[in-house]
């Protein structure tokens, strides 16, 4: 869809500019990266996507540092994919970031080969579950990065972001809703009884509780078993999740560590706290993790006890159901 056909919202009310297919930013905006941000008022957010946009940068000497947001809302909450160029560093950059209520932070990025050149380059994001994707594309040839980034989980709104005062000038922004996965429109057919959420370190306990389902006949979705050698990782926890009829995530001391874990329990949360799914996630601890260590997320779920025989059992009973 074309974003000049859409309600742009500016929270700041004086730093973008909107005509036509043009996208204006201009002045300071807030926090110690000077961020601010303009994203389009649609109907419903949008929980996985696509946007783009055709970036103007300046000449080589000037700094810049602009991009794409997803997930926004009116709060100064969003996830950023961005272009950085530092001449005084020779730096050109992909980077990703997260503001949350007003405060930004960069989440990861890769240093480009070559640095950005004037003109114009075309820059996309695209989310989707736990994936967040930056491309640019350039005279100069493609470049894109791709990272794991489980905060702000939610559905929101697209827009456009500019970062350290820059002077931002965009054209043509259009963005894709891509189709929920985990949207049950109807009864499916699950492949697996549960996808097994868990850290790496607690492979040992997990590996008994394996045992435990093969044992009892609940088939069961674990990484170590379905992800092959040179296969997408994003790609398979997403099919596996889709193929399960609930999530397990395992609770551990280590599991607050784990970026993957975080995102692939988040979508399904979403979908079955706003009544889309039958699906659950289940906590189940590992060990004697704290109250204060647990996810928000999984805070207020019920939760079984690895530990307790009579819990343990009432869980493999209810999976096979």
């Amino acid at each position: 869809m074309n974003g000049s056909l859409m309600n742009w919202i500016d929270p700041s009310n004086t730093n973008w500019l909107f005509d036509a297919d043009k996208i204006l930013g201009i002045g300071e905006g807030i926090g110690s990266h000077s961020v601010s941000y303009a994203f389009i008022d649609t109907d419903c957010p949008i929980l996985n996507g696509s946007t783009a946009v055709d970036l103007f940068l300046p000449s080589l000497d000037c700094g810049f540092a602009a991009g794409l947001v997803c997930r926004a809302d009116y709060g100064w909450s969003f996830v950023a994919g961005y272009l950085v160029r530092n001449p005084a560093k020779s730096l050109s950059a992909i980077m990703i970031g997260v503001c949350r209520s007003g405060t930004f932070a960069p989440v990861h990025g890769t240093q480009l080969a070559s640095p950005l050149g004037a003109g114009h380059h075309q820059l996309s994001l695209r989310f989707f579950s736990g994936s967040i994707g930056v491309t640019v594309v350039s005279d100069a040839g493609k470049s894109a990065f791709e990272h794991v980034v489980p905060d702000l989980p939610f559905p929101g709104r697209v827009g456009v972001v500019k970062l350290y005062g820059t002077r931002a000038e965009m054209y043509n922004f259009r963005f894709t809703i891509i189709n929920d996965p985990f949207r049950e429109v109807h009864k499916p057919m699950f492949k697996y009884d549960v996808f097994i959420s868990y850290s790496s370190k607690d492979e040992t306990v997990v590996d008994k509780i394996v045992l435990q389902f093969k044992k009892n006949g609940v088939t069961y979705w674990l990484d170590a078993e379905q992800i092959g050698l040179g296969q997408s990782i994003t790609k398979q926890i997403e099919e596996g999740i889709q193929a399960s009829k609930h999530v397990l995530v395992c609770l551990s001391s280590n599991l607050g560590k784990s970026n993957w874990c975080r995102a692939e329990y988040a979508s399904v949360l979403h979908q079955y706290f706003s009544g889309n799914t039958n699906r659950r996630v289940i906590p189940l601890k590992l060990d004697a993790v704290s109250d204060s260590d647990i996810p928000p997320l999984l805070y207020d779920l019920r939760r079984a006890d690895y530990g307790n025989k009579q819990e343990f059992e009432e869980l493999v009973r209810y999976l096979k159901t």
